[in-house]
């Protein structure tokens, strides 16, 4: 990372800090805290992964989807060639 991204570094303490509040057995009193806590360190990596993965590929508009391994494979070409249409469209 260069030195003009160095908030995403402070975004990434922030993560780790509430993951390491995961590790106190005091959270698991609170259901409400614990969805909370899971919530923050689930979103903030997702926004960690896509603003690294923008500055590691520059500019390119490749959509990289979490999970998309898991498609079934009967759904995998309906799947395909609905994308297909939408980057038609676009067109």
């Amino acid at each position: 990372m260069n030195a003009e991204n160095f908030g995403e570094v402070g975004d990434l303490g922030e993560i780790i800090q509430a993951m390491r509040q995961l590790d106190d057995p005091r959270a698991y009193r609170d259901a409400e805290e614990i969805a909370r806590l899971q919530s923050f360190v689930l979103e903030g990596l997702k926004r960690f992964e896509y603003r690294l993965r923008r500055e590691v590929d520059g500019d390119s508009d490749d959509l990289f989807l979490a999970g998309s391994e898991e498609v079934p494979d009967e759904f995998r070409d309906q799947i395909n060639e609905y994308f297909k249409l939408l980057a038609d469209q676009q067109q």
